[in-house]
């Protein structure tokens, strides 16, 4: 049997070494002549404590506010972040909710202020892709919080309630440009826009490559490559896109037909009973409506759906509304593009029932028949 020596050493040990790592970062960037001159306190512990205190607790996969405790007599903790103290947990929560509404765009410069710093007098490689684009990768994913009440917990995608927080990952390696925590129920695209608006000028100002976003069909929205638009505009850099289709209500049958139909097309056999193949439609117009040049043509509607058109004018997804008729009067579109109501009834009703069922058509969230109900507005 092996004698095992049981000795006292005249220092401390600790299990969270990599503390000193983080603290090394905060010390590079100047993290407190970034947060105090701008949020001072008259007295107490300093806001730039506060927050590396709370990072700290991050990086160590705590955040509730009472697990600081743990933490408040220990010299590693404190050292390793250059802290003169630890607040406690009232404190450290009293101020975070006092300040957290200014504080909100702080994680974004603290981050730009660390991934522009330099190794070895060299800018960070972030890893450019062989044809010579820096990616930036966004996606949503699902975080499980079951048979929890935390607020703002929804059913995800995933099939869990929970979160799904928005990421952007900047190059081929991983570095995070953006987190954004949001409501489980929440769709990918919706107000993705002002992520992009954080995220896409910090990029092109830590890279001068061109740029190339890539997402999933969950992205697939005009709202949003209208936006990569405008700000590849803005800031006079490229900016491509490679975003995966949602056919959504388009006619994929009939586009299918149409590349069979067409002896240019080139098609690639990838196993037995499956092949694809790849062309390109132009769009115009970008600015404002998207147009395809070759447009496919329309899904054949079944006979519900071509009484429905004859009553209330072409398809909303060809066009906006324009002039049409409802129980309780008329509406149209005037040159300018201002509404006309006919006081008729209940013109506005009638108009608000028309336009949620044109919405409806374009949806794919099911609802009850709109037009069916508007028959009873004067019964």
């Amino acid at each position: 049997m092996t004698d095992f020596i049981i000795k006292k050493l005249p220092y401390d040990l600790s299990s969270h070494a990599g503390l000193a790592l983080i603290g090394k970062h905060l010390k590079r960037i100047n993290i407190n002549s970034l947060i105090d001159p701008a949020f001072p306190v008259r007295s107490g512990i300093a806001n730039s404590t506060i927050i590396k205190s709370y990072l700290g607790l991050l990086c160590l996969g705590k955040n509730d506010f009472d697990a600081v405790e743990n933490f408040r007599s220990s010299a590693f903790f404190m050292r390793a972040l250059g802290l003169d103290s630890v607040p406690s947990s009232p404190t450290l929560r009293q101020r975070l909710d006092t300040h957290a509404a200014s504080w909100f765009d702080l994680a974004a410069q603290l981050n730009q202020e660390l991934l522009s710093s330099t190794v070895n007098g060299k800018p960070i490689d972030f890893g450019t892709l062989a044809c010579g684009y820096t990616p930036v990768d966004l996606d949503t994913f699902a975080m499980d919080n079951s048979a929890t009440k935390k607020e703002l917990v929804g059913r995800t995608y995933a099939g869990v309630d929970g979160y799904c927080p928005f990421a952007v990952y900047l190059g081929s390696l991983g570095y995070c440009l953006e987190l954004a925590l949001r409501p489980g129920a929440q769709h990918s695209a919706f107000e993705s826009e002002y992520n992009f608006e954080r995220a896409l000028p910090m990029a092109a100002s830590l890279v001068s490559t061109p740029l190339l976003v890539r997402a999933d069909s969950g992205f697939c929205s005009l709202k949003l490559m209208q936006e990569i638009s405008m700000q590849a505009k803005t800031m006079s850099r490229e900016i491509a896109f490679i975003i995966k289709w949602n056919p959504r209500r388009a006619p994929v049958e009939t586009i299918a037909a149409a590349r069979k139909a067409d002896t240019g097309t080139q098609w690639a056999m990838h196993r037995t009973g499956k092949r694809e193949c790849v062309w390109q439609e132009y769009l115009t117009d970008f600015g404002g409506r998207c147009r395809a040049s070759a447009p496919a043509p329309p899904v054949p509607r079944s006979p519900e759906a071509r009484s429905r058109r004859s009553r209330s004018g072409p398809d909303s997804a060809a066009r906006p509304p324009g002039p049409g008729t409802g129980r309780g009067g008329g509406y149209a579109l005037d040159p300018s593009g201002a509404l006309i109501l006919t006081p008729q009834g209940k013109p506005p009703a009638a108009f608000l029932l028309e336009l949620i069922a044109r919405l409806q058509a374009i949806a794919t969230v099911p609802m009850i028949n709109i037009r069916a109900y508007a028959r009873w507005l004067d019964q």
